[in-house]
């Protein structure tokens, strides 16, 4: 009988280690409650990029309960101010705006994500990376307040966020 393919099967199989592509696994985080009412999950902070020392931060914040919330605001010892943002089109520019508010319904959810609205970490503490995770806590006008765990993730830099803006967007609460 020969050996030879028993041979060539080990060495594939003592080799493929080596050969393996490293996957970044992202860790997500149980979904917290506040209230009763609101959930939020799907929690990240992009790595920081460049020297501006900030980044912003997304999450998901359902209303499960018969009566409205507001997020009023977040803070974290991972930066000096948190602010809120969202994206408005002014003609042809598409520019960034501070927001005093989100608004969720009974039953609706507000999805903070890259393009529309999030929180804005300014003046950083410390460089956030991969390894990092950092605690936000999340004010809400009704449900209180709720400390949340934000995984840092890269943000694949170079590809343009959408251009688009949801409809309710430009009707959003701002602080001018």
């Amino acid at each position: 009988m020969p050996r030879t393919p028993a041979i060539l099967t080990a060495a594939a199989l003592f080799a493929a280690p080596a050969f393996a592509v490293e996957e970044k696994v992202t860790t997500q985080h149980p979904p917290r409650t506040v209230g009763g009412t609101i959930t939020i999950s799907d929690t990240w902070v992009e790595k920081e990029v460049g020297p501006q020392r900030m980044a912003s931060a997304y999450a998901v914040i359902e209303n499960t309960g018969d009566s409205a919330d507001t997020l009023l605001g977040a803070t974290t010892d991972a930066a000096g101010e948190v602010e809120m943002h969202t994206y408005l089109n002014r003609g042809p520019v598409r520019q960034m705006q501070r927001i005093a508010r989100i608004p969720i319904g009974p039953g609706e959810t507000a999805r903070l994500a890259p393009g529309d609205r999030h929180l804005m970490l300014v003046d950083l503490q410390h460089p956030l990376d991969e390894e990092n995770t950092i605690d936000l806590t999340l004010r809400f006008e009704v449900a209180g307040e709720v400390t949340v765990n934000f995984d840092v993730r890269e943000t694949h830099a170079g590809q343009p966020l959408s251009a688009e803006v949801p409809e309710e967007a430009d009707s959003r609460e701002r602080t001018d």
